[in-house]
């Protein structure tokens, strides 16, 4: 271990136990509805996404509630333009940011603070302890740093049950636990938003020479995320050139999405698969935009989490490729889908083609029925 790593770790623990030695304030027991809640939630974009259930429910429930959440970089967009929370902050890696955002939030005397990182951590665990040592604060079960928080809610193991449906279990006691809250679609964005995406599809209709917006158009995204998530080009070229001929019927265009870690991959995709019925889409910086063009596609083939999330917020079909011991966790919810998965947890690149091209037939023999 590197010598500012074991620093790091030193201090850490310096502060753990000054926060559990030097804090010990009266907790209030506020009953709903609560005046002011804090929700943790700096993570990465499909975190946020999965939340979004959870803090849609809980607004809808605490109406005159004051609703803030502390969130990164990556997943701010989502949840700022979503009309759930009142006030969004952005926390960074900046150590004198971070005490400043802690003076800042202490300084609102939250009633509640609730984190929804279900996985133990001293970090969060110190955050939520400084920003509010007189509130209510909760979390899921925490086998470590458990002490920060004064309610710990059992939730079943993670192989059991998806991650949202665990997060809205973990907040129930804050909505009426009869509120539809995995209806969809779990957010939507203003007219503008809407606007930009519908002109989207309208170019795309273009390009295939449609004028329905009934017509069926499948995305492709490519861009795994994470190394573990690559099913290769290789696969991805095979797998489209056997669907793109076989199913013309059924499909009247196929767009490839942009990677924005390897720009040059769809249109020399497009190119090899040498088919009119197959264009790259131009890449979209803003995810806002991407999420509201999610509606109107006819389903979505992806290896991404971030977008198995995106089209389970926004009820699109979509054929997604996984490792087989994340499915119960991380796998599509409340929308048609089907998964094909990989033995192996590390790596999604031994998914045989043949598989992938099953799972696709069996998609559209679902999406048919549906429409029957």
């Amino acid at each position: 271990m590197i010598i500012g790593k074991k620093i790091e770790i030193f201090f850490r623990k310096i502060i753990s136990f000054l926060t559990r030695t030097l804090f010990k304030k009266q907790i209030r027991e506020p009953k709903p509805p609560y005046k002011r809640i804090l929700f943790i939630r700096f993570d990465v974009l499909g975190d946020m996404i999965i939340s979004l259930p959870v803090l849609r429910a809980v607004r809808v429930n605490q109406p005159s509630s004051e609703i803030d959440i502390v969130c990164s970089f990556k997943n701010h967009p989502i949840i700022k333009y979503s009309g759930y929370v009142n006030n969004t902050y952005i926390i960074t890696k900046n150590p004198f940011r971070i005490f400043y955002l802690i003076f800042k939030l202490r300084k609102k005397n939250y009633d509640l603070i609730v984190n929804l990182v279900t996985r133990p951590s001293l970090t969060y665990g110190l955050l939520v302890k400084l920003i509010g040592p007189n509130a209510v604060r909760v979390s899921s079960d925490q086998q470590k740093h458990g002490h920060y928080y004064t309610h710990l809610v059992h939730l079943p193991p993670k192989s059991e049950i998806h991650i949202t449906r665990r997060l809205l279990l973990q907040c129930e006691f804050l909505f009426d636990k009869n509120y539809p809250a995995l209806k969809q679609p779990w957010i939507s964005f203003d007219d503008e938003i809407k606007k930009k995406a519908k002109e989207l599809y309208q170019w795309v209709l273009q390009q295939f020479n449609l004028d329905s917006e009934q017509s069926r158009i499948a995305g492709v995204n490519l861009s795994a995320g994470l190394v573990q998530r690559d099913w290769t080009f290789e696969k991805f070229l095979e797998f489209l050139k056997i669907v793109v001929n076989k199913y013309e019927d059924q499909i009247d265009g196929w767009i490839i999405f942009t990677n924005p870690a390897n720009p040059s991959e769809a249109p020399r995709m497009v190119e090899l698969i040498g088919s009119n019925k197959v264009i790259q889409l131009p890449q979209i910086k803003d995810f806002k935009i991407l999420f509201e063009f999610l509606y109107h596609l006819y389903f979505i083939v992806t290896p991404d989490t971030s977008f198995m999330h995106a089209a389970s917020a926004t009820g699109t079909p979509e054929l997604g490729l996984m490792a087989k011991v994340k499915v119960p966790e991380w796998g599509p919810l409340s929308t048609p889908n089907v998964v094909v998965t990989s033995k192996d947890p590390t790596s999604l690149k031994g998914i045989p083609v043949d598989n992938v091209v099953a799972g696709f037939n069996d998609l559209i023999v679902q999406l048919t029925n549906n429409n029957n």
